[in-house]
C-alpha cells in the first residue's frame, strides 16, 4: 500500500511541474508565436529532475499526445523501479504503475485534491503551443531565455525556456518547488 501512494505521489508531484509548462497566449501573429513559444512537442522522451525543500528526484519522461483530447505519459523512476502511466481520452483519466498492471480510473477531482493544476488535456495544449491566457510574457530580448508568469492557478508559476538546449525550468514561487524538463525531441 505505501508502495501505491508512493507512487502516486510521484505522479502528482510531477504532473503539478508538468502543469506548468506554457507559452505566450494567442494574441500574435503565426511568426510572432515560432519566436516566443515552447514546442509544439507532441511525442518526445527526456528527463524531469524535481525539487523541492526536502528532497531531490529524476524520472525518465516519455510523452505522447498528438492532440491535446488525448494522450500518454509515463514516468520511470530507476531508483526505486517504479514506471508510472497516465492516459487520458478528453475526459476520462486513467492510470497504473508496475505494481498493479491494471488500469484505475481517476478524475480531475482525485488529481486537484494532490495540487494538480491542470487537467492532462490542457497540459498537452500546453506542449503542443496552445497557451493559457493567465501565462504573461516577462522577457523575449533572449529568443534563447524566455520567461512567463501565471498568478492565475492559485499559486505563482514562473517558467523559462531555453530552445538551444530544449530545457523548460519550471519554478512553483508559491510553494518552493522547481522541476525541469530536459527535452529530447
Amino acid at each position: 500500500m505505501s508502495s501505491c501512494r508512493t507512487t502516486g505521489r510521484l505522479l502528482m508531484i510531477v504532473l503539478l511541474m508538468l502543469s506548468a509548462c506554457a507559452s505566450l497566449p494567442g494574441k500574435q501573429s503565426p511568426a510572432d508565436t515560432k519566436t516566443t513559444s515552447i514546442g509544439p512537442y507532441s511525442e518526445f522522451t527526456g528527463r524531469l529532475l524535481v525539487m523541492d525543500q526536502q528532497r531531490r528526484w529524476q524520472v525518465q519522461v516519455q510523452w505522447k499526445a498528438i492532440e491535446p483530447e488525448s494522450g500518454w505519459l509515463r514516468l520511470t523512476h530507476a531508483a526505486s523501479n517504479t514506471v508510472i502511466e497516465l492516459r487520458w481520452d478528453h475526459q476520462t483519466m486513467q492510470m497504473r504503475d508496475n505494481s498493479a498492471n491494471n488500469w484505475q480510473r481517476t478524475s480531475q477531482k482525485i488529481l486537484s485534491d494532490h495540487g494538480i493544476v491542470l487537467p492532462p488535456n490542457q497540459l498537452a495544449a500546453l506542449l503542443l503551443g496552445e497557451i493559457p491566457e493567465h501565462f504573461q510574457l516577462k522577457t523575449s530580448n533572449d529568443k534563447d531565455n524566455l520567461v512567463w508568469e501565471s498568478r492565475g492557478l492559485d499559486q505563482f508559476v514562473r517558467l523559462q525556456w531555453q530552445e538551444s538546449t530544449h530545457r523548460l525550468t519550471m519554478t512553483d514561487m508559491t510553494h518552493g518547488r522547481r522541476a525541469i524538463l530536459l527535452i529530447q525531441p
